[in-house]
C-alpha cells in the first residue's frame, strides 16, 4: 500500500465523523476542512480554520512487503477569547483543541481490515498564528 493512499483512507475516516463534523459547527459554525498534503508556503490563515492536515511522512517495509507508514496530523482551531475569573484566566481556543484532537482520535478506526493505527507524541500549543491554538500527534499505521 502506497503512503500516500494510507494518507487518504485516514481522511476518510475522519470525513466520515458526524461527531468531528458536529463539534466543528457547534463551535465554530463550519464544518473542519481536512487537507490531505500540505504547502508550507501557504498554512491556512484564521477564517479557514478548523482545519485538520495529514502530512505524509514516511513509510518502512519488512522482508515481506509489508509497510509500516508514518502520518503527520496536525489540527487547529481559531479562538481569541479570554475568560477570566479573579485571577483564574483560561483560553478556550486550548480546551477546543484539545476536544477536537479527542474527537479525531476517536474517528480513526484502530483497526481496519487492511492496517492498524496506533499514535504517539499528542502535542498541543498555540500558533505564532495567534489566535490560532494547535494539536499533532504521529500515526503509525501497519499493514496486516
Amino acid at each position: 500500500m502506497r503512503l500516500t493512499q494510507v494518507m487518504m483512507d485516514v481522511r476518510d475516516m475522519i470525513a466520515r465523523s458526524d461527531e468531528v463534523r458536529a463539534f466543528c459547527m457547534e463551535k465554530f459554525g463550519k464544518p473542519p476542512t481536512i487537507m490531505a498534503g500540505y504547502n508550507a508556503r501557504r498554512p491556512p490563515v484564521d477564517d479557514e480554520l478548523p482545519t485538520v492536515i495529514l502530512i505524509p511522512d514516511k513509510s518502512d517495509f519488512d522482508m515481506g512487503g509489508k509497510g509500516e507508514h508514518k502520518v503527520v496530523m496536525t489540527w487547529a482551531v481559531s479562538n481569541g477569547s479570554v475568560e477570566r475569573e479573579d485571577n483564574l484566566v483560561t483560553f478556550p481556543g486550548f480546551l477546543q483543541v484539545d476536544e477536537l484532537g479527542e474527537l479525531l482520535m476517536a474517528a480513526l478506526e484502530p483497526v481496519g481490515s487492511q492496517y492498524r493505527i496506533t499514535y504517539t507524541g499528542y502535542d498541543l500549543h498555540s500558533s505564532e498564528q495567534a489566535p490560532a491554538f494547535v494539536g499533532e500527534i504521529e500515526l503509525a499505521i501497519a499493514e496486516w
